[in-house]
């Protein structure tokens, strides 16, 4: 989130339905469209531009989709609603 952010990056945890909650947002440029629209088995594509992997993304997928309890399974979600409409990434563990 550093590497996206304007300036400040802010972590949080709290409890949602029964989940605990962590938050990473940023005061960055939120996530693209792309990213927001993908679906699970496109994470952990290149974007030499970027320099970024993705693989990041899809491990926090797999190591969240690893935890379950009463027929609930973790996930990870991606949102522009972080700071001043930046980039929020919620790992989501049951």
């Amino acid at each position: 989130a550093q590497r996206y952010a304007n300036s400040t990056v802010r972590v949080s945890c709290g409890i949602d339905d029964g989940f605990t909650v962590l938050t990473v947002a940023d005061d960055g440029q939120g996530y693209a469209d792309e990213m927001l629209d993908c679906s699970e088995l496109e994470m952990g594509s290149t974007d030499y531009s970027s320099g970024s992997t993705g693989l990041g993304l899809y491990f926090a997928r797999r190591i969240a989709e690893l935890h379950c309890h009463r027929n609930r399974t973790g996930r990870v979600t991606l949102s522009n609603d972080g700071i001043n409409g930046g980039g929020s990434f919620r790992l989501w563990l049951p």
